[in-house]
C-alpha cells in the first residue's frame, strides 16, 4: 500500500514540475520577446515621409485626407513648401458662420466650419443628390440659394471623407487656417457665407486675407440688421467679387442702391426698396429678387425694355411672383420648339427644364424664355453658343 501511495505522489509531483517548467518557459519566452521588441524600437529609426522620392511623396499627399494633409504641412516650413509643390487642388472652399444656423433647416453647430469640396465632380454629385431629394418641391428647392443646399448636404454627409469640414472658433483661427490652406493647396473658388455682425465686427480683418482677393460668392445674413453703404464699400474695396453677392439684410434708409448695380450676380432677399427703375438701371448678369414690390406689369415693362436692346449683360432675372397674362401683354411669344433652342437652360450647376417656357425673340435674334414655376418666374436669356 505504501509503495502504491509513494508511486502516486511521485507521479503527481513530476506532473506538477513539468507544468511549472512549461509555464516558466513560456513566461521567459514572452519576456524575451518583449525585450527584443523594446530593443528593436529603441534602435529602429522612425519612417520619414520626406525620405521618399518626390513621385512617391506626391502620390501619398494627393491621396491623403485633406485635414491630414494640412496637419502635415504645419510640421515645418520645409514640409509646407514641399506640400505646396504637389499642387493639390481644391475646387471650392466655403467659409461658413454658425449664425447662419438661426433657421430651423440646418442643425446647430457649436463651431464655425470651412467646407471643402475637392472637385467639380463632387459638386455635381451634391447637386444631383439634392435635386433628387428636394427637386420635386420646386418652391422649396428654389426658396434658398444653392450654397445653402451645399452646406446642408455636407452637414449630413460628414462621415464621408470626400465631404469634409474644418472647424474654427474665431477670426484668429480662421486666419491661421487660411494661411495653411493657401500655403498648401490651390483653391479654385472661395465662398464667404457670414452673418452681418461677424463680417463687420470680429471678422472684419479677414477681408484683408490674400485668399479673399478673388472671392467667388459672398452671402451676408442677418434679416434683422440694416446694411449701410460704408459697409458695402469696405467689402467691395477689399475683395474682387467674381460671382454672386447675396444679401439677406435690410437696407438702411440712406442706402445708395447704385453701389450694387455692377455686381455680376445680385441676390436681394428683402427687395422692398427696389423699384422697377432700379432694376432697369442694373448692369448685372443675374438678378434675383425676393420680397419685392414689382407687379406683373412691371415684369412686362422689363421684358419690353430688354426687347429694345437694353440690359445687354442680362442672363437671368428671377422674382417671386404669381405669373399671369399681364406679363406677356403685347409681346409676341412662342411655345418651345427644339429647333429654336435647347430644352435645358444651364446657369452654373443649376439646370432648368424650359420645355413649358414661353419664348420671346428679339429683333437681333436673341432668344429669351419666360418660365413659370407657380410661385416665382424666371426670365432667361439664352447665350448665342447654346442656339
Amino acid at each position: 500500500m505504501r509503495l502504491v501511495l509513494h508511486h502516486f505522489i511521485e507521479v503527481f509531483l513530476n506532473d506538477c514540475l513539468d507544468e511549472y517548467l512549461d509555464i516558466l518557459f513560456r513566461t521567459l519566452c514572452h519576456l524575451q520577446h518583449k525585450l527584443w521588441v523594446k530593443i528593436f524600437r529603441l534602435y529602429k529609426k522612425p519612417f520619414n515621409l520626406h525620405n521618399l522620392p518626390y513621385p512617391a511623396y506626391r502620390k501619398i499627399v494627393l491621396q491623403m485626407d485633406i485635414c491630414d494633409m494640412l496637419q502635415l504641412s504645419r510640421t515645418s516650413s520645409n514640409t509646407c513648401l514641399k506640400t505646396k509643390k504637389v499642387n493639390r487642388k481644391i475646387y471650392k472652399l466655403m467659409i461658413s458662420d454658425p449664425k447662419l444656423h438661426d433657421n430651423n433647416l440646418i442643425t446647430e453647430d457649436p463651431l464655425r466650419q470651412v467646407y471643402v469640396i475637392e472637385s467639380k465632380a463632387d459638386l455635381d454629385f451634391i447637386y444631383s443628390s439634392i435635386k433628387r431629394v428636394y427637386g420635386k418641391n420646386e418652391g422649396m428647392f428654389s426658396s434658398a440659394n444653392f450654397n445653402y443646399w451645399i452646406r446642408t448636404f455636407c452637414e449630413h454627409q460628414k462621415e464621408q471623407e470626400k465631404f469634409r469640414s474644418i472647424p474654427y472658433a474665431n477670426s484668429e483661427e480662421l486666419h491661421h487656417l487660411l494661411n495653411f490652406i493657401n500655403q498648401s493647396v490651390i483653391v479654385d473658388e472661395l465662398d464667404l457665407l457670414i452673418h452681418h455682425n461677424s463680417l463687420f465686427g470680429d471678422y472684419k480683418s479677414i477681408l484683408s486675407h490674400q485668399m479673399l482677393d478673388n472671392c467667388h460668392d459672398v452671402e451676408i445674413f442677418g434679416p434683422d440688421f440694416s446694411l449701410r453703404n460704408d459697409e458695402v464699400n469696405i467689402l467691395l474695396d477689399r475683395i474682387n467679387l467674381s460671382g454672386k453677392l447675396s444679401i439677406e439684410c435690410m437696407f438702411s434708409s440712406s442706402f445708395n442702391k447704385e453701389i450694387l448695380f455692377n455686381i455680376p450676380q445680385l441676390e436681394i432677399w428683402n427687395a422692398l426698396s427696389f423699384t422697377l427703375q432700379d432694376v432697369m438701371n442694373m448692369n448685372c448678369e443675374v438678378i434675383i429678387l425676393q420680397h419685392h414690390i414689382l407687379k406683373s406689369l412691371d415684369i412686362n415693362r422689363l421684358i419690353h425694355y430688354w426687347l429694345a436692346g437694353k440690359m445687354p449683360n442680362l442672363r437671368r432675372i428671377r422674382v417671386n411672383a404669381n405669373p399671369d397674362a399681364k406679363m406677356l401683354r403685347g409681346i409676341v411669344n412662342y411655345a418651345w420648339h427644339p429647333r429654336r433652342r435647347p430644352q435645358v437652360f444651364r446657369d452654373g450647376l443649376e439646370q432648368l427644364d424650359c420645355e413649358n417656357g414661353m419664348d420671346i425673340v428679339r429683333s437681333d435674334g436673341r432668344i429669351a424664355t419666360l418660365l413659370d414655376h407657380n410661385s416665382f418666374v424666371d426670365f432667361l436669356v439664352w447665350p448665342h453658343s447654346s442656339l
